[in-house]
Formats: structure tokens, C-alpha cells, sequence
């Protein structure tokens, strides 16, 4: 049953670290999206100079959100294998079946996941809806400066 406590540790650390970093992951994916909008739509409707701080700054806000929704979805999805090998253990020990089960169900029920401020479970399908706001926001106010 070693495999089982290695899981409720696991389960543990994740609840441990959703509950003491979900805010500061969503603040760093805000304002790292706002700065992103800030400097694309500088570039793009405001500027007609000074295309290396707006490159660097980009690089700088798209790997500081690629960092957070990357990794926190790369463990999420870890620790859903991860729960689906846990579970079909009693399967795969018939002899052990209803002992095995039972734990199982008793300690390793519950479900965690890496969140953004106890909102949003961070999915990697975050990057694409979060480049999509920022390229709909922009055209919005792109074509509000225009009149």
C-alpha cells in the first residue's frame, strides 16, 4: 500500500500548493496579460518606433504566462494519470480486491487540481482563450481610437 500513501502525499502537496499559490498565479497571469494588451496595443496603434523595448517586453510577459499555465498544467494533467493508475489497482490485484478498494476510496477520493485563485483549473487551453481575449480586446479599442 506504499503506492497509495505516495499518492495521498502527492494529493497533499497539491492541495498545499494550490491553497498557498493559486492568488499569486493569478496575479502574475493578470498583469502579465495586461502588460502583454499594454505593449501590443502601444506597438500596434500607437507606435511607429522603438520595436526592441516592445519586443523584449513581449518575451518577458508571454514567457512569465507560458511558465505559470505550462507547468501548472503539465502537474494537472500528471496527477489525473496519476489518480486513473490509482484507481485501477483493485483490478489489477483481484486477490486484494475489496481491501484494496476500500483504501483507495477512503483516502484517495478526493479530486485537486493548480488553479488560478480558486476560479479557473489552469488547462493548457488557457494560453489559446487568453490570446484570443487579448486579440478581441484589441481590435475593440483599435477600432474605437480610429474615429
Amino acid at each position: 500500500m506504499s503506492i497509495v500513501h505516495s499518492y495521498v502525499e502527492i494529493i497533499n502537496i497539491m492541495k498545499s500548493l494550490d491553497d498557498y499559490l493559486s492568488f499569486s498565479a493569478f496575479v502574475i497571469v493578470l498583469s502579465s496579460m495586461s502588460g502583454l494588451f499594454h505593449l501590443n496595443f502601444h506597438l500596434l496603434i500607437l507606435s511607429e518606433d522603438g520595436y526592441l523595448h516592445t519586443l523584449v517586453g513581449e518575451i518577458y510577459f508571454s514567457v512569465s504566462v507560458a511558465l505559470v499555465i505550462l507547468s501548472a498544467s503539465a502537474t494537472n494533467s500528471a496527477f489525473v494519470t496519476a489518480k486513473e493508475a490509482i484507481f485501477s489497482l483493485p483490478w489489477k490485484i483481484p486477490q486484494y480486491y475489496k481491501e484494496v478498494k476500500m483504501v483507495i476510496w477512503s483516502e484517495c477520493a478526493r479530486d485537486v487540481s493548480l488553479t488560478l485563485w480558486k476560479v479557473y483549473k489552469i488547462e493548457q487551453s488557457l494560453i489559446f482563450s487568453a490570446i484570443g481575449t487579448l486579440v478581441t480586446y484589441g481590435i475593440l479599442l483599435g477600432s474605437l481610437g480610429k474615429r
